[in-house]
């Protein structure tokens, strides 16, 4: 870049410049600020809580059902009526593998719906 140019602005512009560069960073009227301000602590979402077969259960939000029971220790919640166990297979919503009653609607694939507050999950074989 050329010295000369730079030297060549006047306060103006360079107040007109750091107006621009503030009005970038500020939310417009009416939205909602998504960075915290200068040495704030930036909020984080609630973790929600649940219930899988009595047990309490928790999750980052955002997370499935079947990713809470997986953080949880849990590597299967279900059994064929052969007896082997299941849990999450496919973690796409294609097999049913990992089938669980939640607030009693049976049926319902946990790699699918995200962990709610208050939501009472059963094994599919309870």
């Amino acid at each position: 870049m050329n010295r000369d140019h730079e030297s060549a602005r006047t306060p103006q512009d360079q107040t007109e410049q750091v107006e621009l560069q503030t009005a970038a960073t500020q939310p417009a009227q009416g939205e909602q600020q998504t960075q915290p301000a200068h040495g704030e602590q930036p909020k984080q979402p609630m973790q929600p809580a649940a219930t899988f077969n009595g047990a309490p259960l928790t999750a980052a939000p955002g997370a499935t059902i079947a990713a809470a029971l997986i953080g949880s220790g849990r590597q299967s919640w279900r059994t064929t009526r052969g007896g082997a166990a299941r849990g999450l297979f496919c973690g796409i919503g294609v097999c049913f593998d990992c089938i669980v009653t939640i607030d009693g609607e049976s049926g319902q694939r946990a790699c699918m719906i995200p962990l709610a507050n208050g939501m009472t999950i059963t094994s599919a074989d309870a």
